[in-house]
């Protein structure tokens, strides 16, 4: 049995300059809201948290997933799915938007980085021109979901990965 049908979908308001209220706060809200009343839920919901966040991963009735995106100590941005990438990725995106950004660089290793403007053109850059290489580190997201939506099947045979190589 595959899974060919879901969908990945953001909480918040989707609008021209990126999403409006789409942070952690949003999320603890969704959990509250959905474990509460899992009759709402008329199929498996993922709730992936950043990876700094101080939250349990649980299951409610195999309905409703609180999860985690893996924390990268190692990587310079430890807010947020920016974790993800790798010192040299984040160099290359400081290039192409310098007046952007805001940070301080500790022993090479950069830290208290923030966006002021243009999130949504920094992330479509990062889309645009980011290597394979580049997003290796989402292949940990990808197992979170493919444990909860392909399990095993009961013989063991492993499930086809929704990675693609």
């Amino acid at each position: 049995k595959t899974c060919d049908n879901f969908d990945i979908e953001i909480i918040g308001e989707k609008t021209i300059q990126g999403t409006k209220n789409s942070n952690n706060q949003a999320l603890y809200n969704a959990k509250t809201l959905l474990s509460t009343n899992l009759n709402l839920l008329k199929q498996k919901v993922i709730l992936l948290f950043d990876p700094e966040e101080k939250i349990k991963e649980e299951e409610y009735e195999e309905k409703l997933y609180i999860r985690k995106i893996p924390q990268f100590e190692k990587n310079p941005l430890q807010h947020g799915i920016e974790n993800l990438f790798e010192q040299t990725f984040i160099e290359k995106v400081k290039i192409q938007f310098k007046s952007d950004f805001s940070y301080t660089n500790v022993g090479g290793i950069i830290k208290d980085f923030k966006i002021y403007q243009n999130k949504q053109n920094i992330c479509n850059w990062i889309c645009q021109n980011g290597t394979k290489d580049d997003f290796k580190n989402f292949k940990y997201i990808i197992e979170i979901i493919e444990k909860i939506i392909k399990p095993e099947s009961k013989n063991n045979e492993p499930q086809q990965s929704l990675v693609k190589n």
